[in-house]
């Protein structure tokens, strides 16, 4: 048995969730610097190279979200384990179940930055898109700032963001639910991402078939 403040709980948790909203912040981010490589690619005549090669492109969609993925998990991976053998914080949440919801929160956000590559063919337009878009979803999932203090049209508004969802699971848990209790707000990331991957993939393979047409 061990005696331990509320108060002082409350603020581990509290600069814990500071950690963990910059790390949602940053899987954002990245997932759409990695994702932009294919408009990189484009603007150096290697995307084109693709056509004159066995390689179907949805390989190369598929190699990008794949390596993406590996990428961000592995950035996920290695902060969860820092945070939790490195230093004296305490999140709540086991290290496990955690890199699952992060992880599922980093399906959404490679999703979006392919998406965002999709509706744009220049490196610096998806990178203003993306820039301006995260930081709107992360804002509004109440990685910095709660949503209880958000007014009620914007709080209304923040249940679109998928950082939203990621951030309320993790409180949840703090609280004492289990994982089967958010199991519905896994599915819904996990819902959001396929969604969100569907639809760049239809938006991409349409204008592929232009592209062979012209070429």
């Amino acid at each position: 048995m061990e005696k331990t403040s509320l108060n002082d709980l409350y603020t581990e948790y509290n600069n814990s969730n500071i950690f963990v909203g910059f790390l949602i912040l940053f899987i954002f981010f990245n997932s759409s610097a990695i994702a932009n490589v294919i408009n990189i690619d484009r603007e150096r005549n290697i995307y084109s190279r693709i056509f004159l090669s066995p390689a179907k492109v949805w390989m190369y969609y598929l190699s990008n979200v794949l390596c993406n993925l590996v990428i961000v998990a592995f950035q996920i991976l290695a902060a969860i384990l820092s945070m939790e053998y490195f230093t004296n914080t305490s999140i709540g949440v086991e290290p496990g179940v955690l890199f699952l919801i992060l992880f599922l929160t980093a399906m959404v956000a490679v999703s979006l930055g392919t998406f965002y590559v999709s509706i744009t063919e220049e490196a610096d337009a998806a990178s203003m898109i993306s820039n301006f878009a995260n930081l709107l979803i992360v804002i509004l999932g109440g990685c910095f700032i709660q949503v209880e203090l958000f007014p009620k049209l914007i709080n209304a508004i923040s249940y679109i963001s998928p950082a939203r969802w990621a951030m309320g699971s993790i409180l949840d848990l703090q609280q004492g639910l289990t994982l089967g209790d958010i199991a519905g707000k896994a599915v819904l990331l996990g819902g959001m991402a396929a969604l969100i991957l569907a639809i760049s993939v239809i938006i991409t393979s349409k204008r592929e078939k232009k592209f062979r047409s012209l070429s």
